[in-house]
Order: structure tokens, then C-alpha cells, then sequence
């Protein structure tokens, strides 16, 4: 599956967006999470706070823990520190899933990716851009 290290700016969010694959579930491990500033409070995507809301609920990152949510439900990010914001993002199938699903999901994103690369090599062809 999935890993990488994610880096949030000072000073910047991700808008509000769903991933629809409840499939997959997302962990993300703090490796450096800035403070809250001094009276910033608790409140949510307020001044000097970084932070996560998923489906309506406020999901704070801690150095050396990890948060994993259920990135099919809507969910956005925030930064309004002046410090950069690092974790490591992993995906892994939702536990529910059985072997066999797995491995159909495994062959239908394969094939998904293939067909993708096909069109673009196509349009790229064509003169047609495909970016």
C-alpha cells in the first residue's frame, strides 16, 4: 500500500474532500507536530492550532502517535502556526475485508492504473495534453 512523508506548511489547510474508498483506512504518525501556541485555546482551526477534522470531529496529531481515520468520510486540515507540519501517511485495507476482497481490490486498482496510463499515453499521442 501506500507511504510517505506529508508535510503541511506553516500557515496553510487542505479544504474539505472525501477519498470515497472505504476500503482503506489512513494512518498518520506525528513526527513533527507543532505546538499549540500559548493561549491559543482548544478551539477548532483557531489561530496557532494545526489539526484535522473528519466527519465532523477534531483529530489533533501528537509526536510519536499515531491517528487513523476513515479517510471515505469528509475530512480537511489545518496549519495556522509558523511551523511545518511532518507525518508519516500509510494506507492499509479496512479490517473488515476479507482476503478475496482484497485481492480483487488489489487486481481492479491494477487494472484502474494501467487503463489510466493508457488513456493519457493516448491523448499524449493525439496532442490532446491529457494533464
Amino acid at each position: 500500500r501506500l507511504v510517505f512523508f506529508g508535510r503541511q506548511r506553516a500557515g496553510s489547510g487542505i479544504p474539505p474532500h472525501s477519498d470515497c474508498c472505504n476500503y482503506l483506512m489512513t494512518a498518520h504518525l506525528g513526527v513533527h507536530v507543532p505546538r499549540t501556541e500559548e493561549g491559543a485555546g482548544d478551539d477548532e482551526e483557531g489561530e496557532g492550532t494545526c489539526g484535522m477534522n473528519v466527519a465532523g470531529k477534531l483529530v489533533k496529531w501528537e509526536e510519536g502517535k499515531v491517528a487513523v481515520i476513515q479517510n471515505a468520510y469528509p475530512h480537511h486540515t489545518w496549519n495556522k502556526t509558523e511551523v511545518d507540519r511532518v507525518v508519516l501517511y500509510f494506507d492499509f485495507w479496512h479490517p473488515d475485508l476479507t482476503a478475496d476482497e482484497r485481492r480483487a481490490l488489489e487486481i481492479f486498482t491494477k487494472i484502474k492504473a494501467e487503463g489510466d496510463a493508457t488513456e493519457l499515453s493516448r491523448r499524449r499521442a493525439a496532442g490532446e495534453g491529457g494533464e
